[in-house]
C-alpha cells in the first residue's frame, strides 16, 4: 500500500493528538504490570472484579478508539482510506490468508481445550494469565464484548491510524512506519511477560502483513478478534475453590464452571 502522499501534510493539532495517544499507549504499557498485579489479588478476593475489569476495558478501549474518528475531522489531508477504512484490495491473497489464519487458530484453540479437558496438560493453570478467563454466563459475555472490542479498535490505531501517522510525521516508509508501530503494539502486552511480549509481537506480525496486503483493517481486525475469542472462551477456565486447585474441568461439563458469585 502506498501512503506516501501523506508525508509532511499533518498539521501541529494532528501531531499532537498522535503523540498524545502514543505517550497513553506507551505510559498504558508501562503500567500493565502492577495493573495486573492487582487485578490478580482482587480476583482472589471478589470474584466479580473480573466483571469490573472487563467493563472498564471496554469503556477504554473505545474511549481510545474515538482517536480515529476525531483524526479525520481534524486533519483534512487523511482520508478514511488511509487508515484502513475500505474494503480488502489484496487481489483474493488476504482473504485467502485471513480464513487460513481463522482455521488455523479455532482449530488450535480447540485442540488445546481437549487437551485441557483430558487433562493430558499438566500445570496449564500455573500461568497467572488463566485469572483472566470467564467462570460465568455474564463473564463470557463481556469475554465476548472486550474480544471485538480490542479486535477492532486496536487494529483501526496500531494498523489504521498510527501506521498511517508514521508515515506523515517522520516520512519514513509504509514498511518502516509499520515496524514502529509492531513494536508499540507489543509493548502493550508486556503485562503478560516474556512469552506475552513474544506472541504479542508475532500475532502482530500477521496482522500487519494482513493489513499491508489488504490495505484494509477489515480483515485483521476479523483475524485478531477470532484470536481474542478463542483465547478468551475456548480455554476452559481453572477450577474454583470449591472445585480443588488440581482439579480439571470435567468433560461431561459444556458450561465453564461457575464463580461463587454466578
Amino acid at each position: 500500500m502506498d501512503l506516501s502522499p501523506l508525508e509532511g501534510t499533518f498539521s501541529p493539532a494532528a501531531t499532537a493528538v498522535v503523540a498524545l495517544l502514543t505517550a497513553v499507549l506507551i505510559a498504558s504499557g508501562w503500567l500493565g504490570r502492577s495493573r495486573f498485579a492487582k487485578l490478580l489479588q482482587a480476583v482472589r478476593r471478589d470474584p466479580q472484579a473480573l466483571d469490573r475489569f472487563y467493563r472498564r476495558s471496554m469503556v477504554a478501549t473505545w474511549t481510545m478508539g474515538l482517536v480515529v474518528p476525531l483524526m479525520l475531522l481534524i486533519e483534512p489531508d487523511l482520508t478514511p482510506a488511509d487508515v484502513g477504512l475500505r474494503r480488502p484490495a489484496g487481489g483474493g491473497l488476504d482473504y485467502a490468508l485471513a480464513l487460513f489464519l481463522v482455521a488455523v487458530m479455532v482449530i488450535g484453540g480447540l485442540r488445546r481445550r481437549r487437551f485441557i479437558l483430558s487433562g493430558r496438560w499438566p500445570g496449564v493453570y500455573r500461568s497467572p494469565m488463566m485469572v483472566l478467563l470467564p467462570h460465568t454466563p455474564t463473564q463470557r459475555r463481556l469475554a465476548a464484548g472486550i474480544s471485538v472490542t480490542a479486535g477492532g479498535v486496536e487494529e483501526a490505531i496500531f494498523r489504521g491510524l498510527l501506521i498511517a501517522s508514521s508515515v506523515a510525521i517522520f516520512r519514513v516508509p509504509v514498511e518502516v512506519a509499520a515496524l514502529l508501530t509492531l513494536i508499540l503494539f507489543a509493548w502493550g502486552h508486556q503485562y503478560q511477560g516474556r512469552a506475552g511480549l513474544v506472541g504479542a509481537g508475532l500475532l502482530g506480525v500477521l496482522f500487519t502483513a494482513l493489513y499491508l496486503i489488504s490495505g484494509s483493517i477489515l480483515l485483521p481486525a476479523m483475524v485478531h478478534t477470532t484470536q481474542n475469542l478463542v483465547s478468551l472462551l475456548l480455554v476452559p477456565p481453572p477450577p474454583t475453590e470449591d472445585e480443588g486447585e488440581g482439579a480439571a474441568p470435567s468433560r461431561g461439563d459444556a458450561s465453564p464452571p461457575r464463580s461463587p458469585a454466578g
